[in-house]
């Protein structure tokens, strides 16, 4: 039996009771395809591996999450088997451990679902952290990798070397993070990248590249750097991750 069929039939009676009440029907393939939904959004493209959040809050209105309680941790465990089969169906990773919740929402009108989503490394939600998931402020924002023939012509970009299809990194307006961290703006998935690694930022019209005082340093055609502007195909070394700067027009 297919995982959403199996949350169906767990639900059939709850969903009934509800009805009789004059409740709108929430459907299990409507909390399915909207966490999937939900993970797809929010994915995050790193060097080597796509990432999704792992945490998710599902919001419903106080009186059928009441009607859902006593059956709330079998769910969870049947729509996390769900989110893990879509995750490796798409060739998606967690950064850690799914974890699903249920959430009143008096705002929302019977029926409907609202979902929140974020990303946890390690540790529990902080206070702040838990309160913008309640208020459906996931945090993330995509890291701006494409492939060549994605990138506008005349963009400033970082080309990813080694990847294929060959990968570049679009470089936007203001300053940007590079490093570890799933908060980057660039993601580098090498262990031997700091956190946050360097900081590109522009300047008259260039491109300054800044090393975060990393551990392991960062390389401008094989020179370890403190700060340098950057000139159309520099080599950037960080970690094992190789990068070359075109400037575009500028």
């Amino acid at each position: 039996m297919r995982i959403l069929d199996r949350i169906e039939s767990l639900l059939e009676n709850v969903i009934e009771g509800k009805n009789r009440k004059g409740h709108p029907q929430i459907q299990p393939v409507q909390i399915g395809k909207k966490l999937a939904k939900t993970m797809e959004a929010n994915r995050r493209v790193s060097i080597a591996k796509t990432y999704v959040p792992n945490i998710y809050v599902i919001r419903l209105h106080p009186s059928q999450l009441q009607g859902l309680e006593s059956l709330q941790q079998t769910l969870i465990t049947e729509l996390k088997g769900f989110l893990l089969e879509k995750a490796e169906e798409k060739n998606l990773s967690f950064i850690g451990r799914l974890e699903l919740s249920f959430a009143a929402s008096p705002d929302l009108e019977p029926g409907s679902v609202d979902i929140t989503a974020a990303f946890l490394e390690a540790g529990p939600l902080s206070t702040a952290e838990y309160s913008a998931l309640e208020q459906g402020s996931s945090g993330t924002e995509r890291t701006q990798v494409f492939t060549l023939q994605e990138v506008g012509r005349g963009q400033p970009v970082l080309v990813i070397q080694g990847k294929e299809p060959q990968s570049a990194y679009r470089i936007s307006s203001g300053r940007q993070s590079i490093g570890r961290s799933l908060k980057c703006d660039l993601v580098i998935d090498d262990p031997s990248a700091s956190r946050i690694h360097a900081w590109l930022e522009p300047i008259d019209g260039k491109w300054r590249l800044i090393d975060n005082n990393s551990t392991n340093g960062t390389f401008v055609n094989e020179q370890r750097i403190d700060e340098r502007v950057l000139d159309d195909g520099d080599q950037i070394r960080i970690g094992t991750i190789i990068m070359v700067f075109q400037a575009g027009d500028r």
